[in-house]
């Protein structure tokens, strides 16, 4: 075979096959550069640094290659994100412009301003997307209404809460219509890493201020996807907002917390028929907000007066917030906020420091049986498979929350 030029490339092909191995994992720093940077700026947002935590691989070949799937007209999951996060946006914007309150709507006025927000708002997602056929039409009558259910949920809310609205959809980037903006962190030989993002919603009452983030699938926060670098948008969001009200208002303000607010309808099921009480109560559970609070029970209260809306256990004796482990998760002190603000910026500083170095191999995290790959959509160019040597998933040790604090306390102020 060797002495037959014309089949040394079948053969060279063959041979790759049985001597498969990991690729090179490494890009020249050079190339990295040229790249990635633009004006000697690293720009992006949270989710693409998240990316690169979850697999290099993946933030390579999206913002490396540029590699996009084919778009098809079609209505997904994002664009109806889009047009929920919008259409709660434009209701807040016009009640602040009328001085009013979300308690202050009831359900007639309700339904009207939410069938007009997103009338006006569905003709510019895709080309008329939603109104090019009836079937396209019905499902616009099922969005409205999973809207101005959600907006009911928030007026629910705004009434047994103290925090007001002050910002929706507020945005931090170099763009000239950015309310604020971006986060820039200095880095080797002069570059600097610039994150931009958008807030949902934040919330104000006396010297503290709370963060809302929209989210019509599943969302939930831990210190292990914090630490790790795969859930940094909250905590984001929260370090835009203090900067933003020090700024306006001279002094540091305290963070209440952070939510995730569901916009959807879910799908309940039960071993038996429901009545209508048990379905709204099932209902409420469900959709309760979960998230990082303040762990002072006054301002708990002042969130929430109900507790209902958090995703809280209270005591049905007392009333009160039960000592329990899911509940210690979800509560954060003054000093553990100051802790995590640190170690945000940190890691995004050292996530943007890994990306220039040319950080490219196909090494996607495994935490139990949540794998990166799951969702992927280059799974198919990055060649990963467990079975050629030099491939594996990058396992995610478990740690007790109080060492990740302390891990995490030493990596924000330098020390390690």
């Amino acid at each position: 075979i060797l002495e037959q030029p014309v089949l040394l490339p079948t053969f060279s092909l063959v041979c790759q096959g049985l001597f498969a191995q990991a690729s090179e994992d490494c890009l020249p720093k050079e190339l990295a550069l040229r790249l990635y940077t633009q004006h000697r700026k690293l720009r992006g947002s949270v989710t693409r640094f998240e990316g690169f935590q979850a697999c290099p691989f993946r933030h390579f070949a999206k913002y490396g290659l540029r590699l996009r799937e084919r778009e098809e007209y079609r209505f997904d999951a994002p664009d109806l994100g889009v047009l929920l996060h919008a259409t709660l946006a434009d209701f807040g914007r016009q009640l602040q412009k009328e001085k009013r309150r979300w308690r202050d709507i009831n359900r007639e006025e309700c339904h009207t301003l939410c069938t007009q927000i997103v009338t006006a708002l569905a003709p510019r997602l895709q080309n008329e997307i939603l109104l090019s056929t009836a079937q396209a039409k019905n499902q616009l009558l099922r969005i409205t209404k999973a809207a101005e259910n959600s907006i009911q949920r928030l007026i629910a809310f705004d009434a047994v809460s103290d925090f007001q609205p002050m910002a929706f959809e507020c945005s931090f980037s170099s763009a000239p219509s950015a309310v604020m903006p971006p986060l820039l962190f200095a880095m080797e030989n002069g570059y600097q890493l610039e994150v931009s993002g958008q807030i949902d919603r934040i919330d104000l009452y006396n010297t503290h201020f709370l963060i809302i983030d929209y989210k019509t699938g599943q969302a939930a926060i831990n210190l292990l996807e914090v630490y790790y670098g795969l859930r940094l948008q909250l905590l984001t969001y929260l370090l835009v907002a203090r900067n933003l009200l020090m700024q306006q208002e001279g002094e540091a303000p305290l963070p209440a917390g952070m939510l995730y607010c569901f916009l959807k309808n879910p799908i309940l099921s039960a071993n038996h028929r429901l009545s209508e009480g048990e379905a709204r109560q099932l209902l409420k559970k469900k959709l309760q907000m979960p998230g990082w609070v303040l762990a002072d029970p006054a301002v708990i209260r002042e969130i929430d007066h109900s507790i209902s809306f958090l995703k809280l256990s209270i005591s049905a004796k007392t009333g009160n917030i039960m000592n329990t482990k899911t509940n210690r998760a979800c509560m954060k002190t003054p000093q553990d906020f100051a802790v995590l603000l640190d170690y945000i910026s940190w890691i995004l500083a050292d996530t943007g420091k890994k990306i220039l170095d040319g950080e490219i191999a196909a090494q996607p995290y495994r935490i139990g049986e949540e794998k990166a790959c799951t969702y992927c959509a280059f799974q198919v160019l990055c060649g990963f498979d467990l079975m050629v040597p030099g491939y594996g998933y990058r396992s995610l040790v478990n740690h007790e929350d109080a060492e990740l604090m302390d891990t995490m306390e030493l990596k924000g102020k330098g020390a390690i």
